[in-house]
């Protein structure tokens, strides 16, 4: 039979969810019949965009090149998300995929715009402010063009007509719903070899309400409301005949927060960085927070080295910083190298690139009133792992996998697919498949 596979990617799934998603009827059908990992290492920084690229090339955020959910932009009046393939310095799934003749699939799968896919939807939306006009439907249709397959997403809105509002709007879970019913739609009418798609909403609801709320608890629960679909069309199809493959990942887990540490505001006390109605006008240091860590990088060469050790003093003995790491540990770390500085957040806060709207102490902290919880830390600690999950005709049966990274499931769908690739930082999953 040939053999397909499906990527699913569950944004915000915790490993410390484990117990109270083994007994859903969706997550309990796998670990009693394919095979699934509950310690699953993710990248730093664990951020949304970086994860997703490294889940696609197989590499750490520091040799794919995208370092940061948003693009380095210190002046700009907004932030630029990291949507685009061509910023990749790595292949990803979808190249090898081309380069060895198979067709993807691919739904709001972050940083695949302008990729080579055949039939693509990639995560991106017109500017903020998220505003629902006539003239947005032209506006979204028109980045279906430019940057996925315009005809491939206009038929999936055809099929759902309230789904391209709610894509622009993030509306949840009425999002998540109807992009699973589209996407579904889509793998059943499409011969593809490879199929991705993106859920995010329990990530929404974590920032929103706290990792541990009764509302995350409840969107697990549509979370396995929509596994049991996936596991019920691999079922239907292995009945016709054909082999699909359904892996299921997270991405991150989320750490409660209390407190923003307004890094650049440190900054600009210290005659560093200026700014007016809230942005940054000018910077010798910029401090580019993303949740549980931040990197700092100093724009006059001409002073380096002065500055960095001034930049050190500052944030020495910040009760929000956990642990500072200087370029020569980005390697180790997988993150960026030509940072001059990386913060690791300590638990109960997060780095804000942001200028504060309120007051802050000598440290630039201040109370978390809006995000209850975030991501983007450090991996290691044992609490903030995600889950993998593997279905299907080919997957091992009653197989716990100790440990593994999101790293290893392209090398390992690759090594399956019988696909060429170079040289990755993951390593296929040893007896993920018959």
């Amino acid at each position: 039979m040939k053999k397909r596979v499906i990527i699913i990617s569950l944004d915000a799934l915790s490993g410390s969810e484990f117990s109270l998603i083994s007994g859903k009827k969706g997550f309990g059908k796998i670990i009693e019949e394919g095979a699934f990992c509950k310690d699953e290492l993710s990248v730093f920084p664990s951020l949304t965009f970086p994860c997703h690229a490294s889940i696609a090339t197989g590499c750490t955020p520091g040799h794919h090149g995208i370092v940061h959910n948003y693009l380095l932009k210190p002046e700009a009046d907004r932030d630029y998300w990291n949507f685009y393939a061509s910023n990749l310095k790595r292949r990803a799934i979808w190249d090898y995929a081309a380069q060895d003749g198979k067709k993807v699939l691919s739904m709001s799968w972050p940083v695949s715009s302008g990729a080579d896919i055949l039939w693509s939807m990639p995560e991106m939306t017109p500017a903020k402010p998220k505003i629902w006009q006539p003239e947005i439907f032209d506006e979204q249709m028109q980045i279906f063009r430019d940057y996925g397959n315009g005809k491939f997403a206009e038929e999936v809105f055809r099929d759902q007509p309230n789904l391209i509002r709610y894509w622009f709007e993030g509306k949840q879970p009425e999002l998540d719903e109807q992009m699973l019913e589209g996407f579904l739609k889509q793998v059943c009418i499409r011969n593809f070899d490879i199929a991705l798609l993106h859920v995010y909403g329990m990530d929404n609801i974590k920032h929103i309400y706290g990792r541990n709320s009764d509302e995350a608890h409840s969107y697990l629960s549509l979370y396995d409301t929509y596994v049991q679909k996936f596991l019920t069309f691999s079922d239907n199809k292995r009945e016709e005949g054909e082999d699909i493959s359904v892996l299921i990942t997270g991405d991150h887990a989320q750490k409660d927060v209390r407190y923003l540490c307004y890094g650049n505001e440190v900054l600009r006390r210290a005659g560093l960085l200026s700014s007016a109605n809230g942005h940054v006008e000018d910077c010798d240091a910029y401090f580019h927070g993303g949740g549980g860590m931040a990197y700092l990088y100093v724009f006059d060469k001409e002073h380096k080295e002065k500055i960095l050790e001034k930049c050190k003093t500052l944030f020495e003995g910040n009760p929000a910083v956990n642990e500072v790491f200087t370029a020569d540990r980005a390697e180790e770390l997988g993150c960026d190298p030509n940072a001059d500085l990386i913060f690791a957040a300590a638990d109960g806060y997060a780095m804000e690139r942001a200028m504060p709207k309120e007051p802050v102490d000598k440290w630039g902290i201040g109370l978390s009133e809006d995000l209850k919880a975030d991501h983007g830390y450090l991996p290691d600690d044992e609490s903030y792992r995600t889950m993998f999950f593997a279905y299907g005709p080919s997957v091992r049966r009653h197989f716990e996998i100790s440990s593994m990274c999101i790293t290893d499931i392209t090398p390992s769908v690759c090594c399956f697919l019988g696909m060429k690739t170079d040289k990755m930082d993951g390593i296929p999953v040893k007896d993920l498949f018959l």
